[in-house]
């Protein structure tokens, strides 16, 4: 899916136990690209986040988990956000 120019994250996931999250192309975000909360066993997969369009265009983390055990975050490209994260 093509996800652009949204008010919030590109995606937003709470709560939804086992959620599957795969290969999205996510850019012009005013928050995370995807966040996910309260969501155990989360699968975050093949994601493309602020890879086009431009320098800062995801306006926070490229993904942002939060209370989400067990989540399988692998073979995600992020670029151009304005996270602080390392």
């Amino acid at each position: 899916s093509l996800i652009s120019n949204t008010a919030g994250s590109g995606v937003f996931v709470d709560p939804s136990p086992d959620a599957k999250i795969l290969r999205n192309y996510i850019d012009l975000t005013r928050s995370h690209g995807i966040t996910v909360l309260n969501s155990s066993g989360a699968t975050i997969t093949g994601n493309f986040i602020g890879t086009v369009g431009g320098a800062n265009n995801i306006n926070g983390d490229g993904i942002h988990l939060e209370h989400a055990d067990n989540a399988l975050v692998n073979q995600n490209a992020i670029g151009n956000t304005t996270s602080t994260a390392f």
